[in-house]
């Protein structure tokens, strides 16, 4: 993981005017290297594996990559995401990034993920990543926390080999600042920032998967057992979520 007074910047891959209208297209999001961008820092991801699954081998990074850059993707905006994910990622998925009415509202508190199973494809591999969201909320104006309780979600996470674009680049590093009256980030976990694009040579599809729901149900109650069994709950508090510490980070 990338310390965090390093300064780097994501090269690219364009010159003259085709590096002008990618620069363009594309704005530019500082974050901090090692605890990500402003909308997702105080909130962190738990993962988990099935049998056969190693979070720390190439497909294991790519997916948790992936995952992850969606959820910055959608509280933040497309240009927050890991390194490469914008190049890779389906066009209609980066264009929901956009959408108006997502809330783009600071995150917080504990995504506890699960990589069920990864299988081999014809162009690829696909994964079936579960995810209990039930300990995480977003800040509301109002400084409460608002957030959803119950069982967890499925996902598909798809790879397939493309060739190597140019790499636009979507990020640009810079130096931890400290706002004044800012409690120090040490005093609590935060979102772990992959700093190296684990996306080259391959395109992204993320969506659904129902197939796969129950056997998601039933790890999301041995990770958060009191949540509810059927349906889901919109919880408000003026308590924080817990924020526990990430893992395995990168």
């Amino acid at each position: 993981m990338a310390v965090g007074t390093l300064v780097a910047a994501v090269l690219m891959g364009c010159s003259g005017e085709a590096d002008s209208r990618s620069r363009s297209a594309s704005s530019s999001v500082v974050v901090e290297p090692d605890s990500g961008p402003v909308g997702v820092r105080d909130a962190t991801v738990v993962w988990s594996s099935g049998v056969g699954v190693d979070l720390f081998d190439g497909r294991g990074r790519m997916v948790r990559a992936a995952k992850e850059s969606d959820r910055i993707g959608f509280m933040v905006g497309l240009s927050a995401t890991y390194p490469g994910f914008a190049d890779a990622v389906e066009k209609e998925r980066a264009r929901y990034y956009a959408n108006p009415n997502l809330s783009h509202r600071p995150l917080v508190g504990t995504h506890f993920w699960h990589i069920l199973e990864i299988v081999d494809t014809a162009a690829g591999f696909s994964a079936t990543v579960c995810a209990q969201d039930s300990r995480s909320a977003v800040l509301k104006d109002d400084g409460r926390y608002v957030g959803d309780s119950g069982p967890a979600s499925s996902y598909q996470v798809t790879f397939e080999r493309a060739p190597v674009p140019p790499r636009i680049g979507n990020v640009l590093f810079e130096p931890r600042t400290q706002d004044p009256g800012v409690a120090d980030p040490g005093d609590q976990p935060q979102w772990q920032y992959l700093t190296e694009d684990v996306f080259a040579g391959w395109s992204v599809t993320l969506g659904g998967n129902q197939s796969s729901k129950w056997p998601c149900m039933d790890w999301g109650f041995t990770v958060v057992p009191d949540t509810p069994k059927d349906g889901t709950e919109t919880v408000f508090s003026d308590i924080r979520p817990l924020t526990l510490p990430a893992y395995p980070g990168w």
